[in-house]
This record gives C-alpha cells, sequence and structure tokens, in this order.
C-alpha cells in the first residue's frame, strides 16, 4: 500500500513537472541508507507504553495548575494596563472609563483567552470521560485503567 501510494504520487509529480519526489520509506530505513532528509537519525521507538495519553494529562491536577497559571498572567495583564477618563456628556455618569493594554499586556490576554479555551475543553473531556456510559467507553475506561 505504502509503495503504491509513493509511486502515484510521484507519477503525479512528474505530470506538473515537479522535481519533488515522495519517499515514503521509513525513517530508520531513510536513515541507515543516508537518504535521511536534513540530517534525520534512527531513534528507538518507545512503543505506547512509554507515549503520553490524554488520560495522563488530563486530570484535576493539571486543571488546578491551568487556574493558577491563568491568573498568574492575569495579575502580569494589569500591569501593564493604563485607564483613562473619557468625558461623555451623553453619559448618565459624564463619561467612561477606556483602558489601554500596552504590547506586553495585550499578547498576554491573547494568551490567556487560549488557556482559558484550553481549560475548558479539558474540562469537559473529563467530565465526560468521568460521566459517560456508553459501553464502549466503560471498556475503554476499563482498558486504560481510567
Amino acid at each position: 500500500m505504502r509503495a503504491e501510494w509513493e509511486t502515484r504520487t510521484n507519477a503525479a509529480l512528474r505530470r506538473i513537472g515537479s522535481e519533488a519526489r515522495g519517499d515514503l520509506r521509513y525513517f530508520g530505513e531513510m536513515a541507515s541508507t543516508g537518504d535521511a532528509p536534513n540530517g534525520l537519525i534512527p531513534q528507538k521507538h518507545l512503543g505506547p507504553k512509554r507515549q503520553l495519553h490524554a488520560d495522563a494529562l488530563l486530570t484535576e491536577l493539571f486543571l488546578r495548575d491551568m487556574e493558577i497559571l491563568i491568573d498568574f498572567m492575569r495579575v502580569e495583564i494589569e500591569k501593564g494596563i493604563q485607564t483613562t477618563w473619557i468625558a461623555d456628556e451623553h453619559n448618565v455618569h459624564g463619561g467612561h472609563h477606556e483602558r489601554h493594554f500596552d504590547t506586553r499586556s495585550h499578547f498576554l490576554a491573547v494568551a490567556v483567552g487560549h488557556l482559558i479555551g484550553m481549560y475548558e475543553a479539558a474540562t469537559e473531556v473529563i467530565d465526560f470521560a468521568e460521566t459517560c456510559q456508553h459501553p464502549f467507553l466503560l471498556l475503554l475506561k476499563r482498558w486504560r485503567g481510567f
């Protein structure tokens, strides 16, 4: 299957006049023959037991650490915000405050927004894993040790 895909890909590249070619050999094989891209060297395969799994990463402790990081970043953001009063005769209070972020605080605020999105997604995954009663997922939980 791999060889067929390589043949078809290279034929398509030739048809469009491209000099590029696909090489679908395994990296270890490429490295052993000296054809590895950018000095790629063979690495020991760790296998599934040594890989990180979502259930090992997405824990309540991880969520707590994310909360601490988000709170710390919010404090740092506040250090770079200047508030000014803008007079407005049409406003009941005579005006309003505007917050101006310096560049650092702006980028930190964007990062915090992304972290909050990750936090919410991780929370949903954990909640789903804890409450899901689908037979397949129950079997998966038992197998993975949830």
